[in-house]
C-alpha cells in the first residue's frame, strides 16, 4: 500500500464517503468528504441521497477548483 506523505498543509488530501442514517430505517445519505493529509482539515464536504464515483470525482474537481483560484494559480 502507497504512503503519502505532507510536510506542508494543501500538498496532498484524501477522501472518504460515509453512510449518515436517517429517520427512516434502512435510508442513508452519503457524506462526502474531502481531507487535508497535513492538517486534517476538511477542505470540502456533500452530502447526497445516492453514491456513485461522479459524485465523487465532481466534489473533488469541485474543491480542486475553488482552491486553485484562491491561491492565484
Amino acid at each position: 500500500m502507497p504512503r503519502i506523505t505532507a510536510r506542508a498543509a494543501n500538498e496532498a488530501w484524501t477522501w472518504d464517503i460515509s453512510k449518515l442514517p436517517t429517520r427512516r430505517r434502512g435510508v442513508y445519505l452519503n457524506l462526502y468528504v474531502v481531507l487535508d493529509l497535513y492538517s486534517r482539515f476538511i477542505v470540502a464536504w456533500m452530502v447526497s441521497h445516492k453514491e456513485n464515483a461522479a459524485l465523487a470525482q465532481y466534489s473533488s474537481r469541485r474543491r480542486w477548483t475553488a482552491t486553485a483560484f484562491r491561491m492565484g494559480h
